[in-house]
C-alpha cells in the first residue's frame, strides 16, 4: 500500500510540474487596466430542453451578464440535469457564447445522471466556445479537476482559480446521501499550491476554489452570528469530512470556496480566514425560494482581497468584503497615524506584575515586578509558571493605509488596544483561544498596548496581522518601535 501511495504522490508531482496542472487552452485571463477581475458564479440552473421555465433562466442570465460584464463566468454544477445533454449544454452556454465571455463548469450531483458517463459529458462541455476548462486529469479521482492563472499587467501570476469535482453519491456500502473530494485530489491541490507559492518568492498566491456540494465545515459556518445572505436550508454536505478545509488553511493560499447544492442557501461567512459561500440558484426549474440570482466575485490583483455580492436582474444584494466583513461590519474609517514621531528604536516595552486574577482589568490592583525592553512580545521575563501579568507598550509601523486584521492566540486573557480602541477582547480565565479583530489604520506609526494575564495550567500569547497585501503571519521585530 505504501508503494502505491508514494507512486501517486510521485505521478502528482510530475503533473504539478508539467504546468502546474493548468488549461491547455489558448485563451489566457488578465487583470483589467484598473486591476479588477470579475467573476459571475451560475450554480443550480437544472437545465431540460424544452422545458417552459427555461426562457426566464436565460432572460435572467443574460441581465446579469450586461449588468455585471465579467470576465469569468463559472457554473458550479447541476447545470443540465437531464434531456437532451449536448443541446442543453449549448443552450445553457448561448448567453456567454453570444457575449464572447470566456466560462469554465464543473459538476454537480445530477449533472451525470442520465446514460451518458460523466468524462463523455465534459468532453462535450470543453469543446463549446469560449469554453477554458481544464483537461481532465485521469490521474486523479473525478472529472473536471483543473487550475488557472489571472496573470497581471506585466504578466506575472497573480491569483489562482482551483476547479474540484466534488463528485455525485457515495457508493452503496459508503455512508451518507452524497459523495466526497478524495485524497488523491487533496493532494493534487497542495502539490500544485505548493509549486505557485515557491514560484512566489514563498509567499502564497491569493486563490479561490468552485466545486458543488458544500465542506461540512459550512455548517460552523451557517451557525454564526456574523453571517451574511440566506441560511434557510440545513446544509447538505458529505457525511466523511477528507480534510480539504484544513489543506486549504496549511497551505495559506484560498481566500474564499464557492459553491452551490442547496438552492435555499446563499449566505457567506469567513471561518478561519477562508470564506464559505454558496452561489445563488440560478435556474427557474429547480426547488426553492431562492431563484433567478447570481454570486458575484470581484478580486484585486496582487491583493488577498475580494468583494461579492449577490446580483439578480432586479437588485444588487449581501454586499460583502474579505476578509474584513465579519469583523468591521460597513465601517472603513482609517485611524490616524502619530503626527510627531520621536526618534525611534525597534523594541516592546513591558511591564510585569505577579498575583492571582481572572481579568487584565485587574492589573492594575497589582504591584508591579519589573519593567523592561524586548525585541518582540514574549512572555520569557515572567519569574513563575502561574498567576502573573503584563502590559507590552509599543508603536506599530504599519506599511499602507487600509483595513488591517489582526489574531490575537491567548492561555488565559489578553485584550489589543490600538491607538487606545479595543480591537480584540480576549479576556478571561480559558485555555488556547483565538480571537480576531480589525481596523482602518494611516499609514505610519499607531500606539500598540497588549494586556495579558496567566491564571494557571499553561500560559500562550501570540499576535498575528493580515492586510489586502499580506496574508497572516505572526508579527515579528520589524514591527515595533519605541522612543529612544
Amino acid at each position: 500500500m505504501k508503494s502505491l501511495q508514494i507512486i501517486v504522490s510521485i505521478c502528482l508531482i510530475i503533473i504539478c510540474n508539467c504546468g502546474f496542472g493548468a488549461n491547455p487552452n489558448k485563451q489566457i485571463l488578465h487583470f483589467n487596466a484598473d486591476k479588477t477581475f470579475k467573476i459571475v458564479q451560475f450554480t443550480d440552473i437544472h437545465w431540460e430542453s424544452g422545458l417552459e421555465g427555461n426562457e426566464m433562466t436565460t432572460l435572467s442570465m443574460e441581465i446579469i451578464l450586461d449588468k455585471e460584464k465579467p470576465d469569468l463566468v463559472v457554473l458550479t454544477g447541476d447545470i443540465v440535469t437531464s434531456g437532451n445533454v449536448s443541446k442543453g449544454w449549448s443552450e445553457v452556454a448561448a448567453p456567454m457564447i453570444q457575449r464572447k465571455i470566456n466560462w469554465v463548469a464543473v459538476f454537480g450531483n445530477h449533472d451525470s445522471e442520465g446514460e451518458m458517463p460523466r468524462k463523455k459529458v465534459y468532453g462535450i462541455v470543453s469543446k463549446l466556445e469560449y469554453n477554458l476548462s481544464g483537461k481532465t486529469l485521469d490521474e486523479i479521482s473525478g472529472v473536471g479537476n483543473f487550475n488557472m492563472s489571472i496573470l497581471s499587467s506585466n504578466n506575472k501570476k497573480s491569483a489562482i482559480l482551483y476547479f474540484f469535482d466534488s463528485h455525485a453519491y457515495p457508493e452503496p456500502n459508503m455512508p451518507g446521501a452524497y459523495d466526497w473530494i478524495k485524497n488523491d485530489q487533496i493532494l493534487w491541490y497542495k502539490n500544485i499550491s505548493s509549486q505557485y507559492t515557491q514560484e512566489n518568492n514563498n509567499q502564497p498566491q491569493p486563490s479561490l476554489a468552485f466545486f458543488h456540494i458544500p465542506l461540512p465545515e459550512y455548517k460552523e459556518v451557517r451557525a454564526m452570528d456574523k453571517v451574511v445572505g440566506h441560511r434557510s436550508e440545513e446544509v447538505s454536505s458529505p457525511v466523511i469530512n477528507t480534510g480539504l478545509f484544513s489543506a486549504m488553511i496549511e497551505k495559506q493560499d484560498i481566500m474564499g470556496v464557492f459553491t452551490g447544492h442547496d438552492h435555499n442557501n446563499d449566505f457567506i461567512g469567513v471561518l478561519n480566514n477562508i470564506a464559505l459561500a454558496y452561489g445563488r440558484c440560478s435556474g427557474n426549474n429547480g426547488y426553492g425560494d431562492l431563484r433567478l440570482g447570481a454570486r458575484v466575485i470581484e478580486l484585486f490583483q496582487d491583493e488577498f482581497h475580494f468583494n461579492s455580492w449577490i446580483a439578480t436582474p432586479a437588485k444588487t444584494e449581501f454586499q460583502f468584503t474579505y476578509p474584513m466583513s465579519n469583523l468591521m461590519g460597513e465601517s472603513t474609517e482609517l485611524l490616524p497615524a502619530i503626527a510627531a514621531v520621536k526618534e525611534l528604536k525597534q523594541g516592546v516595552r513591558y511591564h510585569y506584575f505577579e498575583g492571582e486574577l481572572k481579568s487584565v482589568n485587574e492589573i492594575d490592583g497589582l504591584d508591579k515586578i519589573k519593567s523592561g525592553i524586548l525585541e518582540n512580545i514574549s512572555l520569557s521575563p515572567a519569574q513563575q509558571t502561574d498567576h502573573f501579568a503584563f502590559v507590552f507598550e509599543t508603536c506599530l509601523k504599519i506599511p499602507d493605509d487600509g483595513i488591517y486584521q489582526f489574531y490575537l492566540l491567548s492561555d488565559d486573557g489578553a485584550i489589543l488596544n490600538i491607538d487606545d480602541h479595543e480591537i480584540i477582547n480576549n479576556d478571561g480565565g480559558h485555555s488556547v483561544r483565538l480571537r480576531r479583530g480589525a481596523v482602518g489604520l494611516k499609514r505610519g506609526y499607531h500606539k500598540f498596548e497588549l494586556q495579558y494575564f496567566e491564571d494557571y495550567m499553561g500560559n500562550t500569547l501570540e499576535v498575528g496581522m493580515s492586510s489586502v497585501k499580506s496574508r497572516q503571519n505572526k508579527l515579528d521585530k520589524s514591527y515595533f518601535f519605541i522612543e529612544k
